[in-house]
């Protein structure tokens, strides 16, 4: 097996290969929103549902499966390599028949979803009833690629990972382009290629699971000795509370969207989903740090279950929490105090940016608050033990869907951007609370929160300065000059968040400039550390 990432290098690969994707997806979603038309483009609020729901279905083995590749690529003596290599492809084998059977039932059922759930207007019942079938193939094949994605990651083979995804998206980018004929077909009249875009996206993803399926075989050690079923029944045990917990957690976020498929026409659906897809840009800027903190996590965990010192772990959950601070904040700051500047310079519709302003701040809240759970979750995980996040999520679950369902129901998407907000806050306090109570204290005294508030707040009293500057400054006039002004205005204003929260971290600052520093000495053509 090839030695893993650092974690900083981790990070960096991670964050490279996340700002190319963001990118590609940045250029995408408003291109289809505009070729599609707001009907057609509601169809991927339902799909990028389904994709994240479709998770739950590898029963939380591969999530478990993924902590014990982290402890045994950490040269852990327990549990045994050979059993975690058998168990891995045990798994890939059940996860590929989940895939084939949410493509089965996608078969015999998508005619009914279309026709009795969707409000559809325009569209054409046969035209809904394919993209259904078709995008359920495609969440089937990124389920598979994410399990592929997530093995990787957990034995810190980022380069290879960020490689893949990486390279899918590039692939994937012009695909899409083509197929609503970007730049020559008129926007609105391409409501008929959303079938042939699910279709490139499905293309794309079953080379994520194929690529994904040999980097791993290369990728897994090569233990002698028999495999025993230890590791297969270790990730069932740790698997069934995870399953209870992830799956909870996914209903939850998804509750507002799956609601407003059913509740809302779909043309509203589309326009709530593209700006729920400019939150999205907070999901890029935290998700690399769980990736690479979450092996990191494992293995000092692991440590201190033997006897060792808990002093290297302490360490590594405040310093990812002012990574954390120093990556999501300043895009909260934008978005937050910006938004409909942010929303007309992306998709260039004023309407939209009138309407949909409210909306995006109560995501951005939520989004920034589920950023920093990230922390707690991977705790949690590391600790292997779970269930004490399961009762409570189905108890907030219990409260939360009548009332997202009342919300929606009453204020369309204002509601349901506002039910998932404040449920979703309410929440991650309550469940950073009992990841609190499970470490105990850091051995100079303090707990959890004081490892991470007080850093944050410090981060987003800076941000929060600047973007009090910037509110100030009158937005430029809907035109496509204006657009151009908007972009320009809140681009600037980002880099001007990023520099301050920067300097509110001395640590992490200090480390900038040494690493500046390094560069500029090192010879013409020498390599850098």
């Amino acid at each position: 097996m090839s030695a893993g990432d650092s974690l900083w290098r981790g990070l960096v690969v991670n964050y490279l290969g996340k700002a190319f994707t963001a990118l590609l997806s940045l250029f995408t979603l408003p291109i289809l929103y505009r070729q599609l038309g707001g009907e057609a483009f509601g169809l991927f609020g339902l799909f990028f549902s389904v994709q994240l729901l479709l998770g739950v279905f590898d029963f939380g083995v591969g999530a478990a499966l993924q902590r014990d590749l982290a402890a045994v690529q950490a040269g852990a003596a327990s549990p045994r390599a050979a059993d975690v290599v058998a168990t891995t492809r045990r798994v890939e084998r059940v996860l590929w028949g989940v895939a084939a059977l949410a493509c089965a039932v996608a078969g015999t059922g998508n005619s009914f979803f279309a026709t009795h759930w969707l409000k559809v207007q325009a569209l054409s019942p046969g035209l809904v009833s394919d993209a259904v079938l078709w995008m359920a193939v495609a969440a089937a094949l990124q389920f598979v690629g994410n399990f592929y994605v997530g093995c990787l990651n957990a034995l810190r083979l980022h380069r290879r990972t960020s490689a893949l995804q990486s390279g899918v998206w590039a692939l994937r980018f012009p695909l899409l382009l083509w197929c609503v004929g970007a730049g020559v077909a008129p926007a609105g009249t391409m409501q008929e290629a959303v079938v042939p875009v699910l279709q490139a996206w499905a293309a794309t993803n079953a080379l994520l699971a194929l690529v994904g399926r040999t980097l791993l075989a290369r990728g897994l050690p090569r233990p002698g000795g028999t495999a025993g079923v230890a590791s297969l029944r270790r990730a069932a045990r740790f698997g069934v509370p995870l399953v209870a917990v992830t799956t909870l957690i996914m209903v939850f976020n998804q509750v507002d969207k799956i609601a407003a498929s059913r509740l809302l026409p779909l043309d509203a659906l589309g326009k709530y989903t593209i700006v729920l897809s400019i939150a999205e840009v907070m999901y890029l800027m935290y998700q690399p740090i769980y990736t690479s903190f979450l092996p990191v996590f494992c293995a000092r965990h692991a440590a201190v279950g033997a006897g060792g010192d808990s002093t290297l772990l302490w360490e590594s959950i405040g310093l990812a929490g002012r990574i954390m601070a120093i990556a999501v904040l300043p895009v909260a700051a934008v978005l937050f105090s910006l938004p409909a500047l942010v929303i007309f310079a992306w998709t260039g519709d004023a309407p939209l940016a009138a309407s949909g302003a409210s909306v995006l701040r109560w995501v951005t809240v939520g989004a920034t608050v589920n950023a920093f759970l990230f922390i707690p979750f991977a705790l949690q995980q590391a600790a292997g033990d779970l269930r004490p996040w399961g009762w409570r999520i189905a108890v907030a679950l219990a409260v939360y869907i009548p009332l997202a369902l009342a919300a929606i129901h009453q204020w369309g998407m204002q509601g349901a951007a506002a039910a998932w907000c404040t449920g979703s806050a309410i929440l991650a306090f309550w469940l950073a609370r009992t990841t609190a109570q499970v470490l105990g204290h850091a051995p100079g005294g303090g707990g959890l929160m004081a490892a991470i508030v007080p850093a944050a707040f410090r981060t987003l009293l800076a941000c929060g300065l600047v973007a009090g500057l910037f509110v100030a400054v009158p937005s430029p006039s809907p035109s496509p000059s204006g657009r151009i002004g908007s972009a320009l205005l809140a681009l600037a204003m980002l880099g001007l968040c990023v520099l301050v929260a920067l300097r509110s971290q001395a640590d992490v600052w200090s480390l900038c400039l040494r690493a500046l520093s390094r560069l500029r000495s090192a010879p013409r053509g020498a390599p850098t550390p």
